[in-house]
């Protein structure tokens, strides 16, 4: 019973780490995003400020 047990509890937790990963690669992608967002406006404000 419990060696047919082990390999289907190491599946679920191969894909539960697998939802894991998948989870932080889109909160890495959305940090990137908003790190480039924010550096693109302060960019952008520097130079209108300039511009003035």
């Amino acid at each position: 019973m419990t060696d047919k047990a082990t390999p289907e509890n190491s599946a679920v937790e191969h894909v539960y780490l697998k939802d894991r990963m998948r989870g932080y690669r889109g909160w890495l992608k959305i940090v990137v995003y908003t790190l480039s967002g924010i550096v693109m406006l302060s960019m952008f404000a520097s130079n209108m400020l300039q511009s003035f």
